[in-house]
């Protein structure tokens, strides 16, 4: 009952974070909660267990991130807490924190570290997209420093 709670008192825009401990054998959530999330102005959910009417969930344009799924229906009667400090795949998530995710994986940013991670992510693309456009050219670069790399760890190369 609290997954519903949550969307109850979400705010627009809010992500609705879940920890069920890495469970895989029940579903926290399903379509209709999905839907239930859209039409309140949520924007997304990060679930620590599993999902289920997964084909249906993606084919929303609606992030659901959850590391399974599972037919079985949720067990619905708690434990649980809102609004409080929670831990995802080992990572602590604070209510406010920032969640950003692709189909690789998701990130969790305390605003308070936001600016200079967009800094520091900015650079990292800027730099991997010349590269990738070098290579896609043809040019490698200087592939030299992997066998002082291997060199310096011992490895042989036969």
């Amino acid at each position: 009952m609290l997954v519903h709670k949550a969307i109850d008192i979400a705010q627009s825009g809010d992500i609705i974070v879940i920890a069920a401990e890495g469970d895989t054998h029940s579903a926290i959530l399903g379509e209709i909660m999905v839907h239930m999330a859209e039409k309140k102005g949520v924007a997304g959910y990060l679930i620590d267990g599993c999902i289920r009417d997964s084909e249906a969930i993606q084919e929303m344009d609606f992030p659901v991130f959850a590391i399974g799924v599972s037919p079985k229906g949720p067990y619905k009667d708690g434990p649980g807490e809102i609004n409080f400090p929670v831990s995802c795949g080992g990572v602590i998530i604070n209510p406010g924190d920032i969640i950003v995710g692709d189909r690789d994986g998701v990130v969790v940013i305390p605003p308070s570290e936001a600016k200079i991670i967009y800094q520091e992510a900015k650079k990292v693309l800027e730099k991997e997209t010349k590269i990738l456009e070098e290579v896609k050219r043809g040019n490698m670069g200087d592939r030299s420093w992997i066998d002082v790399k291997l060199n310096e760890k011992g490895c042989k190369i036969i």
